[in-house]
């Protein structure tokens, strides 16, 4: 289920379900494990859409199976989930575009992961990882009418070792809040980042082992907040 207070990926979705609602599009989502979660499935039920869920569906492949001809388009988000249903989509859905969203290139993601690790075990295991990860996700890719990535990096990345592809950029989505305050009238520094996903944990404690000694130096009583989703115990 979508959740999109916690994380980016869910509010980038939860937006481009509003986004096609508004197109004047029939719009359906359903979790790949089915759940329902209040408030969240009253959320996404407010902007128009149809939420789909279990008892009331049995599976995934069973709604492919017996609606799959009567959509247009179908987007599978996240290799993980794309994985399961491709093959399906493709067969019992024949005519409906395939939007394959990365919400971002995972083997590119654990490529880089590898980079860091300093343990060769580990980075043995992670590069294996990447290898099965990357083979995955160029398949689904190859079995795409579309794919959304979310940088020029990842564009040209595959542009590059997928040039037959179809890749659009869907960045993050965020409502524009107008602040009056000018620079001079803020202060501190604020880091925001879900702690589900690894690469805002590197990130944080990166900033914390290079960055923030530098401003306690150099701009002493500024202050960092951290806040974010799923945060591990603080460290000593």
């Amino acid at each position: 289920m979508l959740t999109p207070d916690q994380d980016s990926g869910s509010l980038r979705m939860f937006e481009m379900l509003g986004q096609m609602q508004q197109l004047g599009c029939k719009v359906t989502f359903v979790a790949s494990n089915l759940e329902t979660r209040m408030p969240y499935t009253q959320t996404i039920q407010a902007l128009g859409v149809e939420v789909r869920w279990h008892p009331y569906l049995s599976s995934i492949t069973t709604l492919i199976e017996r609606e799959g001809t009567s959509f247009d388009v179908i987007m599978l988000s996240r290799v993980t989930v794309a994985c399961q249903f491709v093959d399906l989509v493709r067969q019992h859905a024949p005519h409906a575009k395939l939007i394959f969203d990365t919400v971002d290139l995972h083997f590119l993601r654990n490529e880089r992961l590898a980079a860091l690790e300093t343990d060769g075990a580990v980075k043995a295991d992670i590069l294996a990882s990447v290898k099965k990860m990357r083979d995955e996700e160029l398949s689904i890719i190859e079995k795409s009418d579309i794919t959304l990535v979310v940088s020029t990096v990842e564009q040209t990345l595959l542009q590059e070792i997928a040039p037959r592809a179809i890749v659009k950029i869907v960045s993050n989505i965020h409502v524009n809040d107008p602040n009056d305050a000018d620079f001079e009238a803020r202060e501190g520094i604020l880091f925001i980042g879900g702690f589900r996903h690894p690469p805002n944990l590197d990130a944080i404690t990166w900033y914390a082992e290079n960055v923030l000694p530098i401003l306690r130096r150099d701009l002493p009583g500024v202050v960092t907040t951290c806040i974010g989703s799923n945060a591990p115990p603080p460290q000593c």
